[in-house]
C-alpha cells in the first residue's frame, strides 16, 4: 500500500512539473512574440503627444484656465455645501 501511495504521488509530482514547464515554455514563447508590438509602439507615440498637447496648451492657457477652474471649484463646493448652484 505504501509502494502503491509513494508511486501515485511520484507520478503526481512529475505531473506537475511536467505541466510546469509546459507552461513556461509557453509563456516565454509568448514574451519572445513580436506580433503586435508596432501597435504598442504607434499607441505609446500618440499617447506622448497628446500628453506634449496638453502639457503646452495648458501651460498657455494657464491665465486662462485658472479663474475658470476656480470659479467651478467654489461652485461645487457651494453645491456640496447645500449653496445655490448658479
Amino acid at each position: 500500500m505504501l509502494q502503491r501511495l509513494n508511486a501515485r504521488f511520484s507520478e503526481w509530482t512529475l505531473e506537475t512539473i511536467f505541466r510546469s514547464r509546459q507552461r513556461w515554455q509557453r509563456l516565454a514563447a509568448k514574451a519572445s512574440d513580436e506580433r503586435g508590438a508596432m501597435t504598442i509602439e504607434y499607441i505609446l507615440i500618440i499617447a506622448l503627444i497628446a500628453i506634449i498637447i496638453i502639457t503646452v496648451f495648458t501651460v498657455l492657457l494657464w491665465p486662462l484656465l485658472r479663474p475658470a477652474i476656480v470659479g467651478l471649484i467654489d461652485r461645487i463646493v457651494n453645491a456640496i455645501n447645500g449653496g445655490d448652484i448658479s
